[in-house]
């Protein structure tokens, strides 16, 4: 029997720190960048003979953009005045996860050079955000125009203040794949894919449609004028399957003698990392590890032991400045 542990949390940010998300947009102006998202799960369960079954917790925030969006979200955030006949193009996609459930899992061995896990997980959750917002603003001399578009589910109503309603009750299911491949006795190659085919199904789920626009003339198919509501749309409820992110990590290692070098890459949706990693083994079941990120800059230090692994990784030890933070921590007991 074993009691296993684990806890990951990953934060990345391509525009701006991420503390500065914490105190209102504060500091430099923003850089270029497409996503922000942090991915947290913390687990514990039990493994006999292969078997493992294991409660989870998770908390996602993922956020894609465009460079116009998050710098006009900065300039109001800090009170700037947007200038003048300059247009701003709008998109954000967002998607919150935050769930419960437990894990089924098994550990397999079709031949002796590879070690196989496949396992399946069921969750709930009655805290929904998934949507977008897409368009355009700009700012004359007299007053602002704009021509958006919102579509998004949500437990409490933040742009157009709609009454508190029923929460919505959600419940998913994923799977996860880990491979662990020794091709050589010095060679060896790993694949972990989680979430595949992951979904949410949401149940009668709070969801606005709405449409605002400045420029209200418009000309009909015979030539003549009339005008549209300056916001339209609709407040309802949905039934829904929203897709979680896929989380892939792949690495191939090379040891010689007491040193390891591997390559990684690691992704979550459409972001990409790949690392360079270069362990040392100080004695059996005691392993050190250093690594880069080439996309984040970010650098790591981990440790393995019998019981304990640890893992920590930034771009900038003054965490006031870091985009990047990951931590990782895996504690295992047989008995």
């Amino acid at each position: 029997m074993t009691v296993l542990f684990d806890a990951k949390t990953f934060t990345y940010s391509e525009n701006m720190p991420i503390d500065a998300f914490d105190n209102d947009f504060e500091g430099d102006f923003p850089a270029s960048g497409q996503y922000e998202f942090t991915h947290n799960k913390y687990k514990i369960g039990v493994g006999y003979k292969g078997l493992e079954l294991a409660y989870f917790q998770r908390h996602d925030y993922y956020f894609r953009t465009i460079n116009d969006t998050f710098n006009l979200i900065y300039m109001d955030q800090n009170d700037w005045d947007l200038p003048f006949d300059e247009v701003f193009d709008i998109f954000l996609h967002v998607q919150k996860v935050e769930t419960s459930g437990i894990t089924l899992g098994y550990w397999l061995n079709p031949i002796p050079e590879v070690e196989l896990y496949i396992g399946g997980s069921y969750f709930e959750s009655d805290d929904v955000l998934y949507g977008q917002i897409e368009g355009r603003i700009w700012q004359t001399p007299s007053r602002p125009y704009g021509d958006l578009i919102v579509d998004y589910l949500y437990t409490e109503e933040v742009l157009l203040d709609r009454p508190l309603t029923p929460p919505a009750s959600g419940y998913g299911y994923s799977f996860d794949i880990d491979l662990r491949w020794e091709i050589y006795p010095a060679l060896a190659l790993g694949i972990l894919i989680e979430d595949m085919a992951g979904r949410i199904h949401w149940k009668h789920a709070p969801h606005t449609y709405a449409q605002m626009v400045s420029d209200r003339n418009r000309i009909d198919e015979n030539g003549l004028p009339y005008k549209v509501p300056t916001l339209q749309g609709q407040h309802d409820f949905q039934n829904v399957a929203q897709a979680l992110p896929l989380h892939r990590r792949i690495h191939l290692s090379y040891r010689y003698g007491k040193i390891t070098l591997t390559g990684e890459q690691e992704v979550y949706d459409k972001v990409y990392f790949n690392r360079l990693l270069l362990g040392y083994q100080i004695l059996k079941g005691f392993k050190i590890e250093a690594g880069y990120d080439l996309k984040s800059k970010a650098k790591s230090l981990a440790f393995w032991t019998p019981y304990v692994a640890l893992l920590f990784a930034t771009d900038d030890f003054d965490l006031k400045r870091s985009k990047n933070i990951r931590l990782e921590l895996q504690a295992r007991y047989a008995f």
